[in-house]
């Protein structure tokens, strides 16, 4: 079970669609750690959260060309992180929809 608590999430749809990735999200753990620079990504598999990432100078001993800065450690707070980011994406996407966006310009 995980302790923390994500007391916030902010999510910003991207209207690019070529790219697959279709929206950027901030998460505030406890009101006192701001993760940013998580995106929501369209997979061949469905939608799923992608943790910010780094260019490895050389690719790493598996491959990988790039490493992520943070990650969750547990497998419990990674779904706890990914619902409540895909939730508020979903909840973002039907606002946008009926038009009922309360962005600020």
């Amino acid at each position: 079970m995980s302790n923390a608590i994500i007391t916030s999430v902010s999510v910003y749809t991207l209207n690019d669609s070529s790219s697959k990735v279709v929206a950027l999200a901030a998460v505030t753990i406890a009101d006192c750690l701001v993760l940013t620079g998580l995106r929501v990504v369209k997979g061949n598999k469905g939608m799923f959260v992608s943790m910010p990432q780094r260019k490895l100078s050389k690719p790493d001993k598996n491959g990988n060309e790039y490493a992520d800065i943070f990650f969750p450690v547990t497998h419990e707070f990674r779904e706890q992180l990914n619902n409540a980011i895909l939730d508020e994406y979903d909840k973002k996407v039907d606002e946008e929809k009926n038009g009922r966006s309360f962005r600020r310009r």
